[in-house]
């Protein structure tokens, strides 16, 4: 079976960061997998695309079975858990990750990008298709808190099948190569869909 959640992160960080993580959502029938991989090279892609440095991935698997036999305790717990994970991934203590642009490459990293590097929150849609949550650097305790609990509601939404047809229809407009970017609008208090290149018409 494949685990419910993966955490998929460069060798260079210290697996301990992870252990409240686990510590907090611990149970018998919760798969978690740490899995580190080399640090990224250079780029030649689409920056928002690109995977960060770690990646917390949740697997269709976690809403479709498991969230359903262990009900809303565990999902509270799932937000708990990934609010351990702020102050070393996009806090005080989270390393300053850059990208560097391939030769090859046509994509720039815009100077004024808002969205961090290091941390992002991957889980599985359907059709092989992915929902990428972008997070902010530098974000406050506050926004942060609100970013997981948005997202996490938007998913377990989504996999319940009761989102509305115009949310469904603006999903596959801002689908592209497979995976919809999303991020929190603190200003409008909101999950929005990114598109992580504007100059090109969203399919």
């Amino acid at each position: 079976m494949n685990p419910h959640i993966t955490i998929m992160y460069e060798e260079d960080f210290s697996e301990s960061i992870f252990d409240e993580f686990i510590d907090t959502l611990s149970s018998n029938n919760l798969s978690i997998q740490l899995l580190p991989r080399e640090k990224s090279g250079p780029f030649a892609g689409v920056e928002w695309l690109l995977p960060t440095a770690v990646i917390a991935y949740i697997s269709k698997s976690y809403f479709d079975g498991f969230l359903n036999e262990m009900g809303k305790d565990h999902y509270n717990l799932l937000k708990k858990g990934f609010l351990s994970l702020k102050e070393n991934l996009v806090g005080s203590k989270a390393p300053n990750v850059t990208l560097v642009t391939s030769s090859f490459s046509e994509n720039k990293v815009k100077k004024d990008n808002p969205y961090s590097f290091t941390f992002s929150i991957i889980s599985d849609a359907d059709d092989n298709k992915k929902f990428k949550l972008l997070i902010k650097k530098d974000i406050s305790d506050d926004e942060y808190n609100k970013t997981i609990d948005s997202f996490l509601t938007f998913l377990q939404k989504y996999h319940n099948e009761t989102l509305n047809d115009e949310m469904r229809a603006e999903i596959k407009q801002n689908t592209f190569s497979n995976t919809t970017l999303v991020a929190f609008n603190l200003e409008t208090d909101e999950l929005i869909f990114v598109n992580p290149i504007p100059q090109r018409k969203k399919a």
